[in-house]
């Protein structure tokens, strides 16, 4: 099941150098060989009909409050799941993972999706701002996602 906290104490915004160093890794990660989410093709079609939802889902929320820059909405697949599934070939099997500042869900939301059949998998999403986190909960519970 995954774990939504409103957490106003901590929160992380993205700096310059995380971004940097984000990119250096995707691109040694391609140098490398790691397999590059390009497609929603590329995921189980389970897990493609629960990003469908999903991408429903936030297209109906985006109205009402502000996930996801607008101008990104239409790049959903490339720029947000295929972006967020990448962190899965740098995990080493990791079971336990946090997406602190959560937002509009990604990549937390997309982890715990693709993740949803392992029941060993446990994905926290944590954000401060309650109205997201309604959000985030029924995306999860809409998806099964854990």
């Amino acid at each position: 099941m995954a774990i939504f906290t409103a957490l106003a104490v901590f929160h992380v915004k993205h700096s310059f150098l995380t971004v940097s160093i984000y990119l250096s890794i995707l691109s040694m990660g391609s140098l490398l060989g790691y397999r590059v989410f390009t497609s929603p093709m590329d995921v189980s079609r389970e897990t493609r009909e629960k990003l469908d939802i999903y991408q429903k889902l936030l297209l109906k929320w985006q109205t009402k409050i502000n996930l996801v820059s607008s101008k990104t909405m239409g790049e959903f697949w490339i720029r947000h799941v295929a972006d967020s599934l990448q962190l899965l070939d740098y995990a080493d099997n990791g079971l336990i993972w946090a997406d602190i500042g959560s937002g509009g869900g990604f990549p937390g939301m997309v982890l715990a999706i693709a993740l949803s059949n392992n029941s060993q998998s446990l994905v926290h999403l944590i954000e401060t701002d309650a109205r997201k986190c309604v959000f985030l909960n029924e995306v999860a519970r809409a998806t099964g996602a854990q």
